[in-house]
């Protein structure tokens, strides 16, 4: 009995702050053992992460801008009593097409779960179909909690992509034809045919099977398929192939 009175005696402030923290756990505000255990009062941690109701607080330090090599640049500062878990970066198409998938994009941004965050990061968007469009954009923050705070919108004009090889132009060509009148029929089957002769001509883009791949797939979809929803997700795929296309030919250049 003697070796655990010691034992308490000397390791009280750990056991105290360990019941402490149990408490705060279950929601008590403030704690106290009592004075006749030899144990002054103790305040639980006010801001625990499932109780609080706060939202995480995320505002943009400087507008968002594109840099020379087309990657998107945004900055921001978040903070929350417990942690910012997650931080994305949502974008909104401004000027909705009958041919696009016009939903917004959640796109994460890194972070290491910490109560204040101030940084810049730079997203390569080269694979968004959002070129040449105007879009609005919001950072978003999420605690442990699941609840989240965002910036102001902001309005953003995504540059036009230049396209320099010849396939890739066509592709993309047909693709803006789509997405302005998915239901045309007449446009469908041109699609459909160009991109079918296209993929029987692996040499226009060096044998890439993912490029063959998204062609072959996207022909047969508009053929087979007469629905918008058809129409929307080959204009994905022409991307996709287009960009491809180009950028293999940039890295040749």
């Amino acid at each position: 009995m003697a070796q655990l009175r010691s034992f308490l005696k000397v390791h009280r402030s750990v056991l105290l702050g360990t019941v402490a923290v149990l408490f705060a756990a279950a929601g008590a505000g403030t704690w106290s053992y009592g004075q006749q255990h030899g144990f002054s009062s103790w305040s639980v941690f006010p801001c625990m992460p499932f109780f609080s109701e706060e939202l995480p607080q995320i505002s943009m330090l400087n507008p968002p801008a594109f840099a020379p090599n087309r990657n998107l640049l945004v900055s921001y500062a978040a903070s929350d009593c417990s942690c910012v878990k997650e931080v994305s970066l949502r974008i909104t198409p401004h000027n909705p097409l009958p041919g696009a998938n016009n939903a917004s994009v959640n796109i994460p941004l890194p972070v290491r779960g910490e109560r204040k965050i101030a940084r810049t990061d730079a997203q390569n968007l080269t694979f968004q179909p959002w070129w040449g469009q105007k879009v609005t954009l919001q950072i978003v923050a999420t605690n442990d909690a699941g609840k989240s705070g965002t910036t102001e919108a902001v309005d953003l004009t995504f540059p036009e992509r230049q396209f320099y090889h010849p396939i890739a132009r066509v592709l993309i060509q047909e693709r803006e034809k789509l997405m302005q009148h998915p239901d045309d029929g007449v446009l469908r089957e041109e699609a459909a045919n160009i991109m079918a002769s296209i993929a029987h001509q692996p040499s226009n883009y060096r044998g890439d099977p993912v490029v063959l791949l998204a062609l072959r797939g996207g022909a047969v979809r508009l053929i087979l398929q007469k629905d918008r929803e058809a129409a929307i997700s080959v204009n994905d795929l022409l991307w996709r192939a287009a960009t491809r296309i180009e950028d293999a030919f940039a890295r040749a250049s």
